[in-house]
């Protein structure tokens, strides 16, 4: 490895200088020292012309609170279940425990991670290596996937909150998490020091399983595996369904919405990743033997269009997770990418898109909600616009040829916003061919009359330059234009 060079006193002193130099460096400082920087870059044209109205609302009832707990994964799973149950029951309110779905998932996860570790170790993984040491490290966390929920519900069910509410621990689980984490790494130190005998490594698990169930129950109680449910539904009627088990609960009452069949989708952007192709997460689930946590990944706008048609025409919330937190104004809830011009009051030009931010570590998913509303236009589209507080945004392009009233276009996008050759032609007045969304004719042409004539690559695990093209397909074609391409 080379030598690193030092950050000297010389280099120190022409930083002081530089940012001293600079009258707006020092009006950001007495800014955000006094105000902190959210409410310092908060762009505030873009909040105050952020619409909050929308044209499809599922009343979802009141918000729920995971308190200081990550455990927004199952939050927002069961505020979709409890839209389903509360029809189901006709009643106006219904909360699910989520310290119910939240100890059977740790339960569930001490398992998981002992026998996932106890495979590697058997195989002759080094305690030392990048992949133990991660495991190691992100064991007993809080945080899941929609998949890793249903994996809990179809095992164990669900229960009305009241009857398994919060404690200390569900509310605030640092501790617990602390201790649990604590006992895993033991019993992963006495697996290696059992030195391949099998015997041992069953004996290291059976007695660390037995101190997760220990340790999770003296936390968070001990759930019931039957209880009796009666109910005054809105309209003022007594119901009784007797004595029923969590998993019966969780059938009679959700399971007919089908929620354990949906698919998780993504946009990941990285070309290694193709669209139309599940992308599966070694090491990262819950229940043994349940469903695998993987996604399919789609288009950016197939996503949205799926949440739309089930708001819309199921009426139903939507769960999803995104990365939130670097934009979200958590004191008036909103969210939007533009709405912090955090850049500005750096002076730092922050350049990285989608694809750049998920190679790079900059961006992950860290936070599950559910769409409870959405806005759809009279033609039943949403859509994208250019607007001057946007993200930059630059497309060149060259005029080869006209006919007919049609323009073909050679096209160089320098930046890579969702949609962005489209939006930037509509907003032109030029909408594609073919582009329903954005105003095109589609009288000659069902699609947005877009093609990738030629693409130029780096193969990811070669680091080889690839110069892919394709030929322009037939309904393309029909127009005349090929030769000019």
């Amino acid at each position: 490895m080379s030598e690193l060079t030092p950050l000297t006193g010389e280099a120190l002193n022409t930083l002081r200088g530089d940012f001293a130099q600079s009258g707006t460096n020092r009006l950001a400082m007495n800014a955000v020292t006094a105000a902190g920087i959210d409410k310092v870059a908060r762009n505030y044209d873009r909040a105050r012309l952020m619409q909050r109205r929308f044209s499809t609302i599922v009343d979802n009832g009141e918000a729920t609170h995971q308190d200081r707990s990550g455990r927004c994964w199952l939050f927002s799973s069961l505020n979709v279940a409890r839209f389903v149950a509360k029809k189901n029951m006709n009643l106006k309110e219904f909360e699910f425990s989520q310290n119910y779905a939240m100890y059977y998932d740790k339960l569930e996860r001490v398992n998981y991670f002992l026998k996932d570790v106890a495979a590697l170790v058997a195989a002759g993984e080094p305690s030392d290596s990048r992949l133990m040491q991660h495991l190691l490290a992100d064991v007993m966390g809080d945080g899941g996937q929609w998949t890793m929920a249903m994996n809990v519900y179809k095992k164990y069910g669900a229960v009305p909150k009241d009857l398994f509410p919060e404690t200390e621990s569900s509310k605030n689980t640092g501790e617990m998490n602390t201790q649990l984490r604590h006992m895993l790494h033991t019993a992963v130190a006495h697996m290696y020091a059992a030195d391949g005998d099998a015997s041992k490594v069953e004996a290291i698990i059976a007695d660390a399983t037995a101190a997760g169930h220990r340790i999770l129950t003296i936390h968070l109680g001990e759930p019931p595996v039957s209880f009796d449910w009666e109910w005054t539904d809105k309209d003022g009627e007594f119901h009784r369904d007797g004595e029923i088990t969590p998993v019966e609960f969780w059938k009679k009452y959700v399971g007919p919405a089908g929620l354990e069949d949906y698919v998780c989708l993504v946009d990941d952007p990285r070309t290694e990743h193709a669209k139309g192709k599940k992308i599966g997460i070694e090491h990262l689930g819950n229940v043994a033997g349940g469903d695998a946590t993987e996604y399919l990944n789609v288009p950016n706008q197939f996503m949205k269009d799926c949440v739309k048609q089930i708001l819309v025409e199921q009426g139903i919330p939507v769960w999803f997770g995104a990365d939130c937190h670097p934009f979200m104004d958590r004191e008036n809830g909103a969210w939007a990418t533009d709405l912090f011009e955090y850049g500005r009051v750096y002076d730092v030009d922050f350049d990285l898109d989608k694809e750049a931010r998920v190679r790079f570590g900059d961006s992950a998913m860290n936070h599950a909600m559910a769409f409870a509303g959405v806005d759809v236009a009279d033609d039943g589209t949403t859509r994208r616009i250019t607007a001057p507080d946007g993200q930059p945004s630059v497309t060149d392009y060259t005029v080869l040829a006209e006919r007919d009233g049609y323009t073909l276009l050679r096209v160089l996008p320098r930046t890579g916003r969702t949609h962005q050759i489209r939006v930037h032609f509509a907003a032109l007045g030029h909408p594609l061919l073919g582009d329903a969304l954005y105003g095109g004719d589609t009288s000659l042409l069902a699609r947005p009359a877009l093609h990738s004539a030629t693409a130029d690559l780096t193969q990811p695990v070669t680091g080889q330059p690839l110069h892919i093209t394709a030929p322009v397909p037939d309904d393309l074609r029909a127009f005349g234009f090929e030769r000019y391409i």
